[in-house]
């Protein structure tokens, strides 16, 4: 484990940031969607998902359900429509086939060419193989407890692929194809509580969303759990006792990985990236794709890793290891990556977590590579709070990213590199209640769109309502 033991000493508030010379008009905040009054459980009506459809329309999603899950995927969607460049926004009932409809339309490389994977489980008793070598007691955050890890490798080949959907930038059909992933990436065995009939098909806690689960391929057993049950880490790790003495309504199963995640806001912090070459890569949470020990020794099988396709999306493959676990007491959870920085360096930033576990008030990180990610610099913390550094590079050079808990902010860079971050704007003040689970979209070569949830937004009649807000944010590079 590679560890910077210095404290970190480059870190600014945000209003305190310094001016790197672009100049940000920062739109009104516009009204998606309003939570029912008085809600205020975490992990409903928030963490939107925000993206064009090819059709020029905008699209966001509204997650209801608990935070984060081994399965990653008990949660319901609301739909949400913009043909104005998002000033005005309709609430869409939709079936799930144009559910998935949209979804297909989640990355559109640079080069028109859009690509989805749908998600794939897999019952363990379809699987004979025997489990890869484990100490539980090394296991640590959302790993803690896991008893079962299987390799995708040992798997049979039909059970391991996953179906890719993609298109070219001129072609109105979609071809699918049979995709997997690195044969070395580990997958834990999780299990849940299941019912023999799905109770509430689409009108689910009195709200019209579309259930996450119908669109995943079920291998082996097709029981979904109650929707009615939403508990944050609803599903629990599986363990060998579950082997042995099998319960009727526990399924046990594995997630078949795809190279982006399965939340739709976990998507939009994993994407899918297209290089100059045509190879695709993909930053993964290490807790999400952790390597077997030959490929990440010791603790580095949960770093974050790239993963490289230069097949198109058919074939993935590890490619490297961010090589820092942490920075001083705070450990590094997730790497955002930018790789086609204007200098030609790729540009790390990363969340971090502090020692009890939490991601309140842990350091923003950023490095540099000049190697497509085979070495980083070591990493310098820029600002105070890290959830979650979503953002991308527009065509103008200014590159920007999102961060805070607590508060909402978005700080920009123009150098090139990625190393002078300025400028910064406020979405929603610090507060106990507010985090930057948000999301974004290029709407332009000098602007983007920003999704997010302000915790304190009250209604035309003052009442207190949590809500999903829109704004436009526009940048102009320093002028010479």
């Amino acid at each position: 484990m590679v560890t910077d033991q210095v404290p970190p000493t480059d870190i600014v508030q945000s209003q305190d940031a310094p001016d790197v010379g672009v100049k940000v008009r920062l739109g009104e905040p516009i009204s998606v969607m309003l939570a029912p009054e008085g809600d205020d459980r975490w992990g409903f009506f928030m963490f939107p998902s925000i993206w064009r459809l090819r059709d020029g329309r905008l699209v966001c999603s509204v997650t209801l359900g608990g935070d984060h899950m081994p399965t990653e995927m008990d949660y319901h969607y609301l739909w949400y429509i913009s043909d104005d460049e998002g000033r005005h926004w309709t609430h869409t009932v939709m079936d799930l086939a144009e559910a998935e409809s949209l979804l297909r339309e989640r990355f559109c490389l640079p080069s028109g060419r859009q690509i989805y994977y749908q998600p794939k489980l897999v019952s363990l008793d379809l699987i004979d193989c025997k489990p890869y070598p484990l100490n539980p007691e090394a296991e640590s955050g959302f790993m803690r407890g896991i008893e079962l890890l299987y390799r995708l490798g040992d798997l049979p080949r039909e059970l391991r692929t996953v179906t890719l959907v993609e298109r070219g930038p001129t072609v109105d059909e979609w071809t699918t194809h049979e995709a997997t992933m690195d044969p070395d990436i580990l997958l834990p065995a999780f299990k849940e509580t299941v019912v023999d009939e799905d109770p509430i098909d689409q009108l689910t806690h009195g709200h019209i969303a579309t259930r996450l689960r119908k669109w995943v391929q079920h291998v082996g057993d097709q029981r979904l759990p109650n929707p009615g049950i939403w508990v944050h880490r609803g599903a629990t790790w599986a363990t060998p006792d579950d082997l042995q003495n099998p319960q009727h309504d526990v399924a046990l199963r594995l997630r078949i990985p795809t190279p982006s995640a399965v939340r739709l806001h976990d998507i939009g912090y994993q994407p899918i990236m297209e290089l100059e070459s045509g190879d695709l890569i993909v930053s993964a949470f290490g807790t999400r794709l952790r390597l077997a020990e030959q490929k990440a020794p010791g603790t580095k099988r949960t770093h974050c890793h790239v993963f490289r396709s230069s097949s198109e999306g058919l074939v993935w493959r590890h490619d490297s290891t961010f090589p820092f676990a942490q920075v001083g007491e705070y450990a590094i959870a997730q790497v955002h990556i930018t790789p086609n920085m204007p200098a030609g360096n790729w540009l790390a930033v990363a969340r971090t977590w502090n020692t009890v576990g939490t991601t309140a008030d842990s350091p923003l990180l950023m490095s540099t590579s000049n190697d497509e990610g085979q070495r980083w610099t070591s990493p310098v913390a820029v600002r105070a709070s890290s959830t979650n550094p979503a953002g991308g590079l527009l065509a103008n050079g200014v590159a920007y990213r999102m961060y805070g808990r607590p508060g909402q902010f978005v700080t920009f860079c123009a150098d090139g590199t990625g190393k002078q971050w300025g400028n910064d704007v406020t979405l929603v003040a610090a507060d106990a209640d507010t985090c930057a689970n948000s999301s974004d979209v290029v709407l332009g070569s000098d602007r983007f769109m920003i999704a997010y949830t302000d915790y304190g937004h009250r209604d035309a009649t003052g009442r207190l309502r949590k809500a999903v807000l829109v704004r436009e944010v526009v940048v102009e590079p320093p002028t010479t």
